[in-house]
């Protein structure tokens, strides 16, 4: 069976546990964060790094970690939304 492909935006500490749980896991997973070198933890970890706003509508499993952007992420196959106070 193969597993979906998940996103995760802000690779803090939180995020980055998620994502790296999700990549030994076995699903193939994206991280996204405004620090590169986050994003290359992961990539290192066998994650994936990626354009956010490129990648994340084609993701089916999209999760935004983080709440010091006040701002809610949405995504399904077709659009990305970003809905920020």
């Amino acid at each position: 069976m193969t597993r979906p492909a998940i996103g995760v935006a802000g690779l803090g500490s939180m995020g980055f546990g998620i994502a790296g749980s999700l990549v030994r896991a076995g699903f193939t997973t994206y991280g996204f964060d405004i620090n590169p070198q986050q994003v290359r933890r992961l990539e290192q970890l066998g994650g994936q790094g990626g354009a956010l706003t490129a990648m994340a509508p084609s993701l089916p499993n999209f999760f935004s970690i983080g709440s010091s952007t006040r701002c809610i992420i949405a995504s399904n196959r077709s659009a990305l939304s970003l809905k920020c106070q």
